[in-house]
């Protein structure tokens, strides 16, 4: 070490911690690794496989929903959907489940593993004769395998996930654990290697600076000190380099010392002979070596060339007089010879300086560098007046330009300037005019479009700029953006109006102004719903009507609508169906029983409380048709005259029997009781629903007249409730929902399918007013993802076709916006993004942003164009 030199010690000082740092930072690259290598296992063998575990048990509730719908399900059509839709949930988990086996890292999974795998192996089998008693329709069959061994084994596989789920929580965290005391174990490695390569670098330091002192041979600011007395000239410092190192630098600064005053004693002895005028004198070369020798050469050349100082001067007097200026005369002379050198050299300064600042002069004023002046204190006399006097006709010319290309500059960028209120003559005065003219109907439009802008913002919709307060082209681009407002803002307030009176019940005539591209779309769909309503409320009243009249097989024609107003007309035409067909047959038997066209008695099958009618009807059959009997009995006998003839009562039961009993008495008190229960049969048959009956009956009579009165107190709540819903429409309050709870058998469900009817028209519509409340109000609302059929999801897509033009347009503006504020006003909106009127809208602001930067360019090019003293043509 003490022999190397500083270059070895400092690279190989380096090469060390170089080493040392790559041991440290490959040790620490291991630590890494290994912590990747336990998050990758982290990762795929625990996170991975909880997603698996919630993608079966989601899959495993699935195939239970679907059996649930497979069972609730009206339609038996739809199975087929049902038992393709497990099928395939059922495959997805045996496809889980393979993949998860393979992450199964301990005992306790495994364990659990094989108790979900053994469960769900026994809930297919099942599984697989749920299905097929589902694709049979065999609710009741599926219903007990659901309640029973499908629910058993079910619940095993089920609850084995959760136990699965837990255990993989349990590793991931124990796992966790061992990343954090490994990544511990890293840190504190590292840190402990790092203090060591610290003190092993201070002591490498410490080793090498000890070196390099000792070859400075002393302290390093003795010899700064040293070296700068050096440049100073001073060389009186005596050096000691008694036991110095040969190489060190305090040897070698010793040395050129030396060398500097020999080459100082010889410029001194040639500096005094000259004074003295002994020009012969020579300093002696070979006392000097390398540069130091150029120098004492060169200067004993310069002695052997002082001669002819006169012949010089003449020389260069008459150089100057004709216009050619020599350089500057750089031969030393003593005495006049160098007085006269001096006065030359500063004549040849002067001239040269006047040459150069008008050059100078000229070639800015070509650049176009108006602000270049040149420097008057550099010249005197007659000079100093000159160079004055150009300046101050360059301030006179070139202010009032620079003002002008300033402010045009400023206007081209969007920085719109104060006016100018300095004073100018001339034509200089009428430049400012025009700016300033400029700068006035600039601000006019700036505060126009500001103001528009913030009524767009604010929801002000009929806000516009007053075009009159500008000229030209500017009221041109002004009333061309309020035209462009007048032509959007209107198709948009129709629209909002009319779905705002459908969403209350209100609905409005057909559309009949004329729009151009998307606002005829929106016409034509809002038209379209118009008639799909009025259709259905046509048919709607239609069978309200027939009811109220009494003609029950009136039905609404379903083909004439279309998706849900569809299924609407068919759901109330089958459930028409339904219902007024027992009610015709009870009618028709009633109205042949009170007719004495005795009917045979019903066997048709029915259910519910029509059962309940039909067979009280067939008890009143069998009870009038012995009455019959014993009446015809009783007429023939007395046809016969036997007016002792009797009908036997004890035949006959509650009121027949005192109807037989009373006939025998008095045939005239026979009639009422029937007679009450055909009218109100018939009633209701009718659709005219008649008041309760209050009179007081006996046996039989009795329980028709509370059969009847319970008949018309569940037709009178249908009815109600069918009024509520249809006035709630008709004032907008499409939230309100009849009570199901209030119905029973058939009527219940009829009350559900209207409810659940309305659920599905009203909220489509609820979305589409809402939104479109929103456009209309400058909110632009998100896109639309729920799920729509027929019609709605046609106004689904054009709502979210005008969301998606309106996000667009609002993007384009801003690009527009930031582009002039950023000064760049080549910025232009996309308008091949837009169809129809708003195409011609962004092309309209496209076309009148460019013209107002063209002239604008065309302005500045001329005013530059003049600054650079070039006349250009008339603007045409």
């Amino acid at each position: 070490m003490r022999n190397m030199k500083i270059g070895v010690k400092l690279i190989g000082g380096f090469l060390f911690m170089a080493l040392f740092s790559a041991i440290v930072g490959g040790i620490g690259m291991v630590n890494i690794k290994t912590i990747d290598d336990a998050d990758i296992k982290l990762y795929e063998k625990i996170t991975v496989p909880l997603g698996q575990i919630q993608d079966m048990t989601s899959a495993y509730l699935r195939i239970r929903v679907a059996l649930r719908d497979m069972v609730l399900d009206p339609d038996p059509a739809k199975n087929k959907d049902y038992v393709k839709k497990t099928h395939e949930l059922k495959e997805a988990v045996d496809k889980d489940a393979a993949e998860f086996e393979k992450t199964i890292i301990s005992d306790e999974g495994r364990k659990h593993f094989k108790e979900f795998t053994d469960g769900w192996k026994e809930y297919k089998v099942v599984l697989e004769k749920a299905l097929q008693l589902g694709e049979q329709d065999n609710d009741k069959a599926l219903i007990a395998l659901l309640r029973g061994e499908l629910a058993k084994y079910g619940a095993i596989a089920y609850d084995a996930l959760e136990k699965l789920a837990d255990t993989k929580i349990k590793q991931a965290k124990l796992t966790s654990e061992g990343n954090t005391q490994l990544a511990n174990r890293s840190r504190l490695f590292m840190g402990g290697f790092t203090a060591l390569a610290m003190l092993i670098g201070l002591g490498i330091g410490w080793i090498i600076t000890r070196g390099i002192k000792r070859q400075l041979g002393g302290e390093p600011t003795f010899v700064a000190e040293l070296a700068g007395k050096v440049a100073m000239g001073d060389l009186s410092t005596i050096i000691d380099t008694a036991d110095k190192d040969p190489n060190s630098i305090m040897v070698a600064m010793q040395k050129m010392c030396e060398a500097i005053r020999a080459l100082v004693a010889d410029t001194g002895i040639l500096s005094q002979a000259a004074v003295a005028g002994k020009l012969a004198t020579r300093a002696d070369v070979t006392r000097h070596h390398g540069e130091f020798k150029t120098i004492v050469a060169g200067v004993n050349e310069t002695l052997d060339s002082v001669i002819g100082p006169l012949n010089v001067a003449a020389e260069y007097v008459d150089r100057i007089s004709k216009g050619d200026i020599p350089p500057r005369i750089t031969d030393s002379y003593n005495g006049d010879f160098n007085e006269i050198k001096n006065n030359l050299n500063s004549c040849i300064d002067a001239v040269n300086a006047l040459t150069t600042d008008t050059d100078n002069l000229v070639r800015a004023a070509i650049a176009g560098k108006l602000a270049t002046r040149a420097d008057a204190t550099r010249h005197q006399g007659d000079f100093k007046k000159i160079v004055t006097g150009v300046n101050e006709t360059l301030d006179a010319v070139i202010g009032p330009l620079n003002v002008a290309a300033e402010y045009v500059d400023r206007i081209s960028k969007g920085d719109i300037p104060p006016r100018i209120t300095d004073s100018y003559n001339g034509d200089f005065n009428e430049i400012k005019n025009n700016l300033n003219s400029c700068i006035d109907a600039v601000n006019f439009l700036v505060a126009d479009a500001g103001m528009l802008y913030q009524a767009a913002v604010a929801g002000k919709l009929g806000t516009r700029a007053d075009a009159t307060k500008h000229r030209g082209d500017f009221q041109k681009i002004v009333t061309g953006v309020n035209e462009t407002l007048d032509s959007f803002i209107g198709p948009l307030n129709v629209a909002a109006y009319y779905v705002d009176r459908i969403s209350k019940g209100d609905i409005p005539p057909r559309i009949t102004d004329s729009y151009n591209g998307d606002f005829n779309d929106i016409k034509n769909n809002l038209n379209s719903c118009i008639g799909a309503i009025n259709l259905l409320i046509t048919d709607t009243d239609t069978l309200v009507q027939a009811a109220v009249a009494g003609k029950l097989a009136t039905r609404a024609d379903a083909t004439k609508h279309q998706g849900g107003f569809k299924k609407i007309v068919v759901g109330v035409n089958e459930t028409l169906d339904s219902v007024i067909s027992p009610l015709n047959v009870a009618a028709e038997y009633v109205d042949r029983i009170s007719k004495g066209d005795i009917p045979p008695r019903i066997t048709d099958s029915y259910n519910g409380d029509f059962n309940e009618i039909k067979n009280n009807l067939n008890t009143c059959i069998d009870a009038v048709n012995a009455l019959t009997t014993d009446t015809d009995t009783l007429v023939k006998a007395a046809v016969a005259g036997k007016l002792a003839t009797r009908a036997d009562a004890g035949k006959h039961q509650g009121a027949y029997r005192k109807i037989v009993a009373g006939v025998n008495e008095t045939l005239d008190s026979v009639i009422g009781p029937l007679n009450v229960a055909a009218e109100y049969v018939d009633r209701i048959s009718k659709g005219d629903i008649p008041p309760r009956i209050t009179d007081s009956y006996n046996g039989d009579f009795n329980e028709i007249k509370n059969n009847l009165n319970t008949c018309i107190d569940a037709v009178t709540a249908l009815v109600t409730d069918a009024n509520g819903l249809a006035q709630a429409a008709v004032e907008g309050k499409l939230a309100t929902r009849a009570d199901a709870g209030n119905h029973r058998g058939d009527f219940r469900k009829i009350v559900s399918g209207v409810n659940d009817t309305l659920d599905a028209v009203i909220g489509p519509l609820n979305v589409a007013a809402k939104y479109v409340d929103q456009i209309a109000k400058g909110i632009i609302p998100p896109t639309i993802t729920d799920s729509y059929n027929g019609d709605f999801n046609g106004i689904k897509n054009n709502l979210n076709a005008v969301v998606k033009m309106m996000n667009e347009l609002l993007s384009e503006t801003d690009k527009i916006i930031k582009g002039a504020a950023d000064g760049r006003l080549d910025q232009r909106a996309d308008a091949t993004l837009f169809a129809g009127g708003w195409n011609k809208l962004v092309s309209g602001v496209n076309d009148t942003i460019t013209n107002i930067v063209n002239p604008l360019m065309v302005t500045a090019d001329y005013v530059d164009q003049v600054a650079r003293g070039i006349i250009p043509p008339t603007i045409t």
